[in-house]
């Protein structure tokens, strides 16, 4: 330390912290109050002589591209159509489904070749509440960014997709770097069976 009011490097910061600084910065830290709490908080959490910081998970990896792959604007990449494997509505009427108020819930299966879309609706007083998750050749992957109508959504850091609307979608779309995956409309009034 040089000048008076100066506060110290990072480096004699440190230094102090592991129990050698040097004499100014001894003083220096008898009047700062901010420098003495930092000294402190490094005797607490020291850093030095850790190991690097661990790999992330390949799920954390497939989201973090995902999360610059959702603001990139589309670009020329294979389409491919999914089909509906499974609608926990299919063989209800219109009218019981017309009946049904909140607690009312609706799982889906969309798939297209190794790509399959798991999603859980439920219906609460005012919105609708959805939980989906997106499987590769039946891994979980967090790789994809999921279209809701025009709202984009990238995985949480445990694979699922969170999200609420006031109405639920009726288009659903997932794009990778080597595909985008468009699944058929859904209708909310009443299913069909695929």
């Amino acid at each position: 330390m040089e000048e008076k009011n100066r506060h110290p490097e990072r480096t004699e910061l440190l230094r102090a912290a592991a129990g050698e600084p040097s004499p100014s910065l001894e003083q220096h830290l008898r009047e700062c109050p901010v420098c003495r709490e930092l000294v402190e908080l490094l005797r607490q959490f020291p850093v030095a002589g850790l190991d690097s910081l661990e790999e992330p998970s390949e799920l954390s990896r497939e989201r973090h591209v995902a999360i610059g792959r959702a603001a990139l604007s589309d670009r020329a990449r294979p389409t491919v159509t999914g089909l509906t494997r499974f609608d926990s509505w299919s063989g209800l009427s219109a009218v019981a489904l017309r009946d049904a108020g909140v607690g009312l819930e609706r799982r889906l299966e969309l798939e297209a070749g190794p790509i399959r879309l798991e999603l859980l609706a439920q219906r609460t007083e005012r919105t609708w509440e959805f939980v989906a998750r997106v499987f590769r050749d039946s891994r979980v992957t967090a790789g994809f960014v999921l279209q809701v109508g025009r709202k984009r959504l990238i995985a949480e850091t445990d694979g699922f997709y969170y999200w609420t609307a006031a109405r639920p979608p009726a288009k659903l779309a997932l794009t990778a770097p080597d595909v985008t995956v468009r699944f058929p409309e859904i209708s909310w009034r009443k299913s069909t069976t695929p």
